[in-house]
């Protein structure tokens, strides 16, 4: 994953970032603010090698300083805090005590310090005291320690404020944490998630140009949206856009040819897409059909407002019916349907027989564009059928919905018709997606299309 990735990851997660950050900092700073106030108080002891009266010798100083650190471990050790619990009548354990007590020597120096700490403040002078005082007085019985000495020169004072809390600093760290949680999480949940996020996701994964993008717009199966919708929105534009890039793939100079517009899923936007492509190919002049090939839920009737009583599979159960009879002229120019007809047992054989070879000669010469919609490509057969009879094919994904994994099975399933896949149209985008998946000028719309487009994914050259 490159550093422009990360950065449109973080903001699509932003919220979980800022969410964890805030709960975390809170819950640290709840939790050193609501803690139990702690006391501390020192008692410092001088430890001093036995030496001749009247004469210095460095050595003392150094074997001193020796003693120095072994007195800090040996305070500490279960036989000097036992006897200091019963001479304090203190209610801890010697590991409870252990915890309470911090012994530092000084360094360069003799001194050393034994801090103890306690919930009150008496408590932490009184534990100090005692540590301290008994250590000394239990040092030559019971360690028979002859070479040195060790005095109490500063008994430890009861302290007049507790030990302040490092609030702030808790609370930082705190928040710190919890980011660095909340990335992690994101992390998890993004490699968890296989939906398509960007159109170089698209060309990664299997290598088909992302032919163009739309805008998410709403519409229903009455009303396609888009284009059929207002003929002067933005997402107008992006079906110009598409249709520009797909005559330049298609060669329709050179003569008509027969698409299907196919998805992996329900809901991905094929029929809308079918509907709103041929719309703009109409206003540009071109005479285009749409063959609803769908015989299991057809929806473009609906879409354009035709009757269903006769059409893909009155013609094709029916050789005595002409195209005539099941082509339907629609309310945009140019634009003509034939409906799929009443419900038959065998979608799948009817789809694949010699007469709907026949259909689609039919109408390559009669139309200058052959538009077929069908079932999602991973519910049924059906559309494979179909798109092996078809010059190419289009898949429709929507970003916020479609799997890496369906996309790449519904090409497979693709791939065994033999036709080419001339690319994907990214379908109901947002803006700031958009944003990040084509740059193009403020205020303006053209039809570009890029310097070169890799070839088709397989099958003939068309």
């Amino acid at each position: 994953m490159e550093f422009p990735q990360y950065v449109a990851m973080l903001r699509r997660w932003w919220w979980l970032v800022v969410a964890s950050i805030v709960i975390g900092g809170g819950l640290a700073y709840w939790l050193s603010s609501q803690g139990p106030a702690t006391y501390r108080s020192t008692t410092t002891l001088l430890v001093q090698q036995q030496q001749t009266p009247g004469v210095f010798q460095p050595a003392d100083f150094q074997t001193s300083q020796l003693l120095a650190n072994t007195f800090a471990r040996l305070i500490t050790l279960r036989p000097v805090l036992e006897e200091a619990i019963e001479a304090g009548r203190l209610d801890l354990s010697p590991q409870q005590l252990e915890r309470r007590l911090e012994v530092t020597p000084e360094l360069d120096s003799t001194l050393l310090e034994i801090t103890a700490s306690a919930s009150n403040a008496e408590g932490a002078a009184h534990i100090a005291n005692t540590v301290a005082q008994t250590f000394v007085n239990s040092t030559q019985p019971v360690l028979q320690i002859s070479t040195g000495t060790v005095s109490v020169v500063e008994p430890a004072l009861v302290p007049g404020a507790p030990e302040a809390s490092p609030v702030m600093l808790n609370t930082i760290l705190g928040a710190v944490l919890a980011a660095i949680g909340g990335v992690a999480l994101i992390l998890i949940f993004e490699s968890l998630d296989s939906r398509l996020r960007r159109a170089g996701d698209v060309a990664t994964l299997v290598g088909l140009p992302a032919l163009g993008r739309v805008h998410r717009f709403r519409g229903d199966r009455h009303n396609g949206g888009g284009v059929l919708a207002d003929p002067q929105s933005d997402v107008t534009e992006d079906y110009r856009a598409l249709r520009t890039t797909l005559s330049t793939r298609l060669g329709l100079s050179q003569g008509s040819k027969a698409l299907l517009i196919a998805s992996p899923a329900p809901g991905d936007g094929k029929t809308a897409t079918t509907a709103n492509l041929a719309t703009v190919f109409g206003l540009a002049g071109r005479h285009v059909v749409i063959v609803d090939a769908d015989l299991r839920a057809p929806e473009m009737h609906d879409v354009f407002g035709l009757r269903n009583a006769a059409g893909l599979t009155t013609y094709l159960n029916r050789p005595d019916v002409d195209v005539e009879a099941v082509v339907q002229r629609t309310s945009q120019p140019n634009v003509w349907v034939i409906p799929a007809g009443p419900t038959v047992p065998n979608p799948s054989e009817l789809l694949g027989s010699d007469r709907m070879h026949e259909l689609l000669d039919a109408l390559r010469e009669q139309y200058d564009v052959v538009l077929l919609d069908s079932t999602p490509l991973l519910a049924v057969t059906d559309a494979t059928v179909v798109a092996a009879i078809t010059d190419a094919s289009v898949m429709v994904v929507r970003p916020s919905k479609t799997r890496r994994e369906e996309l790449t099975a519904a090409l497979d399933e693709l791939d065994e018709a033999g036709r080419p896949v001339l690319g994907v149209v990214l379908n109901q985008i947002g803006r700031q997606e958009a944003a990040r998946l084509y740059s193009r000028p403020s205020g303006t719309v053209t039809d570009r299309l890029p310097e070169t487009l890799p070839q088709p994914r397989v099958g003939r050259e068309i």
